[in-house]
């Protein structure tokens, strides 16, 4: 667990869900999409925004996923990218930080995530519901929309590293 980390940044801090559209997550968006644009990275601001919210990757990568194996590859490669633009980054000297975040568990709460729970429950044989009890600590929108805003915060001692969200909250993971 890196130090200084919290599941609960304070009240004033706090953003709309990870996949609710508000204002916390669209400033971190644009900033970011900005930055990527303005670095190359993208040839729009708006692909460069679109690949600052897609950096927000799946515990997939790290765990795979046995019935969708691209899905989890996509996933680990967001994680390489990340550290792949930071290196990029610094001997650019551009001065732009890029880590890579990852949920460690299926969010039911998610369009995605109930898909995933109905395809994983039914080739296992059991009901979506066991499926979920069985999954261990939940991790929510929530959790991961405030590891967002508590990584951004400082960003520079964070470049190029990959984080896990958990119940517990946000671990180094590389």
């Amino acid at each position: 667990m890196c130090s200084g980390l919290s599941a609960s940044p304070p009240s004033l801090h706090r953003p709309p869900p990870a996949n609710k559209a508000g204002p916390a997550r669209d400033i971190l968006a644009l900033n970011a999409g900005a930055a990527i644009y303005a670095a190359g990275i993208a040839d729009s601001h708006a692909a460069g925004v679109k690949r600052a919210l897609d950096v927000i990757s799946s515990g997939a990568a790290i765990g795979g996923s046995p019935l969708s194996g691209g899905y989890a590859g996509a996933k680990r490669t967001q994680m390489f990218l990340a550290d792949y633009a930071q290196k990029e980054s610094a001997r650019l000297q551009l001065g732009l930080q890029f880590l890579a975040l990852t949920p460690g568990r299926i969010m039911p709460e998610t369009e995605l995530g109930k898909a995933a729970i109905e395809a994983y429950a039914s080739s296992l044989g059991i009901s979506p519901a066991d499926f979920i009890k069985n999954m261990g600590a939940k991790v929510t929108t929530e959790d991961v929309a405030n590891a967002v805003v508590t990584l951004a915060s400082d960003s520079r001692e964070r470049a190029g590293k990959t984080f896990l969200v958990s119940a517990s909250g946000i671990e180094l993971l590389s």
